[in-house]
């Protein structure tokens, strides 16, 4: 089985400790000090025939230096174009290294935190199993944990292909929290990771089908000599690929998982996963701190930092710029981060 890591991302939604050149990928969040780029390619190296990783210009230096072992395999996007062409990108490298377009190529993200190794290893082979009898496409569902509203669903359906991989009745978008609520009480319907197994030529098939435009985006990239790649690449469109990979796709499964996936999508997420003290704070770099509870202080800087009678904060202190957000409401850090970088 192939692998290939997507590993772009713009860094707003926990900035200022993920910035455009640094996105959040490149952050540890523990004590092993490994970023979430690093964790995801050692879960992956030792069940995958090769790996690469599709990554931006701005930030390949640092995915190199991340991933010196297989260096060469970094792919990078001359202009950031959209997960579709980032994907398409990948392939035109596997291709050309001679894998065939029937082999099993597993997609995921860099940067989600899964800590339970070695389930997440055997869904991975249930999955490709399942490719290998017929299954076509293999999405991941998370099993819930809570009614999100701020996450994708899949419906499941009939049992296939093993006990744990599904047909796919319906996708879901992100729904309204009365409606997670009924969806979560179901039990059909899971968290939809954005991973999925299958082969370049189902997936290149079905985009052919239903979506012409984007497949036409594909054949220039793919076919498109080295040395004029960057110019193609650049004047292509984008695609966003759950656009092309939806509702329409025949003989698409999804396998249920029970490993602990996690989308650190907000300050209030990294609090969750992070180590507590007996004030259930955690506290980053020189920072202290007098009658605070349940918060996440950071001080990335050499400066001092004090913070004082809050409660349920993230404070974080970076050269980059400062945020101090109530933890209910950090959903909103991405969109203060996006007015102040396009300022």
């Amino acid at each position: 089985m192939i692998t290939i890591i997507i590993a772009g991302g713009s860094g707003t939604r926990l900035w200022p400790l993920s910035t455009p050149d640094k996105p959040k990928q490149f952050l540890s969040i523990d004590a092993t000090g490994k970023s979430l780029l690093r964790k995801t390619y050692e879960r992956v190296r030792e069940f995958s025939q090769a790996t690469y990783v599709v990554t931006s210009a701005p930030i390949a230096e640092e995915t190199k230096r991340q991933l010196p072992e297989i260096a060469d395999n970094i792919v990078v996007e001359p202009a950031r174009k959209g997960v579709a062409n980032a994907l398409y990108l990948g392939i035109r490298r596997l291709l050309r290294d001679g894998y065939s377009d029937d082999e099993p190529v597993f997609i995921l993200w860099s940067d989600h935190l899964i800590r339970d190794t070695e389930t997440f290893e055997r869904t991975v082979k249930e999955a490709e199993a399942a490719v290998q009898g017929g299954a076509k496409l293999v999405q991941f569902g998370i099993i819930p944990t809570y009614p999100s509203n701020q996450l994708g669903y899949i419906k499941k359906g009939g049992n296939q292909h093993g006990s744990n991989v599904y047909a796919i009745e319906s996708w879901k978008y992100q729904p309204d929290q009365e409606t997670a609520n009924g969806w979560f009480e179901s039990g059909q319907y899971l968290w939809n990771a954005g991973y999925f197994v299958s082969t370049v030529q189902y997936i290149m098939g079905e985009i052919k089908r239903e979506s012409p435009e984007s497949y036409a985006e594909y054949q220039a990239i793919v076919e498109a000599d080295e040395g004029e790649i960057e110019e193609v690449y650049t004047h292509q469109e984008g695609a966003i690929l759950d656009h092309v990979l939806s509702e329409k796709m025949k003989g698409a499964h999804v396998v249920a998982c029970t490993f602990d996936w996690i989308d650190i999508g907000n300050y209030q997420d990294l609090y969750a996963v992070s180590a507590h003290d007996a004030d259930e704070n955690t506290i980053r770099g020189m920072a202290r701190v007098f009658n605070v509870n349940n918060s996440y202080i950071a001080n990335m800087t050499s400066i001092p930092v004090a913070v004082i009678g809050l409660n349920n904060v993230a404070a974080v202190v970076t050269d980059e710029g400062i945020v101090v957000v109530d933890k209910s409401q950090s959903r909103s850090v991405g969109d203060v981060a996006k007015q102040i970088q396009t300022s």
